[in-house]
């Protein structure tokens, strides 16, 4: 009878994080489908986008600058 009182209580906890992983998915759904949101996210993108960008030309620089 011990066992099956555990494995309730592992079910019903398993449930619990189940049901607040979905709650939690469906938060970050709601703010993603806010297009305010959605402009800060792709500003954010592009900012990074512009580092890593302008890294790589730097490097490259770098490299013709050796080589020359």
């Amino acid at each position: 009878m011990a066992f099956l009182d555990v494995l309730s209580k592992v079910a019903k906890t398993t449930g619990n994080v189940v049901s607040e992983i979905g709650a939690q998915a469906q938060k970050g759904g709601e703010y993603l489908a806010n297009p305010e949101n959605q402009a800060k996210i792709n500003a954010k993108v592009d900012e990074i986008k512009d580092k890593v960008t302008g890294l790589f030309a730097k490097d490259k620089t770098e490299q013709q600058a050796e080589t020359s």
